[in-house]
């Protein structure tokens, strides 16, 4: 009976240690197949980044042309004294021709406004009031833009 007892304790302990194999086994494929996925992420990754990278000098040459007919746009419209609803009309032809719909939403727009007015000659005092009615308005990521162009010239 000893001898039944303990062979059948032996062949449960070999059973315990079969599903316990099988169990660490899939569990070692699982971590395989998660540490496979994460590989294959972190490459979808890399491919996406070297994309985005290799794009952005040509997004960059564009947002530079777009920057510097803004620019340009703003200076004819200090010295030809182009209302504002002209002036706002052209600017918006100018950021749809270059694919950008908020134009009044996109910092480097308002950027070249202020390099424009500082290149316009727009005096100090008048960017000042210009600013200040901004401000007044609570548009102050509109004015740091806008500050960023006027002292950056």
């Amino acid at each position: 009976m000893r001898l039944i007892t303990v062979s059948v304790l032996m062949l449960s302990l070999s059973l315990s240690q079969c599903v316990v194999f099988e169990a660490l086994g899939s569990v070692s494929s699982s971590v395989d197949s998660a540490s496979d996925l994460l590989e294959s992420v972190s490459d979808s990754l890399k491919s996406i980044s070297s994309s985005l990278e290799s794009s952005s000098g040509d997004d960059e040459k564009a947002s530079g042309i777009y920057h510097r007919e803004v620019r340009s746009l703003t200076v004819l419209a200090v010295k030809e004294k182009m209302d504002s609803p002209t002036f706002l009309r052209e600017v918006g032809r100018i950021a749809r021709s270059h694919g950008i719909v908020d134009w009044a939403g996109t910092p480097v727009t308002v950027q070249a406004i202020g390099e424009g007015l500082k290149e316009a000659g727009v005096s100090s005092g008048d960017y000042a009031a210009i600013r200040q009615s901004l401000v007044s308005g609570g548009k102050s990521r509109t004015v740091a833009a806008l500050d960023s162009g006027y002292s950056g010239m």
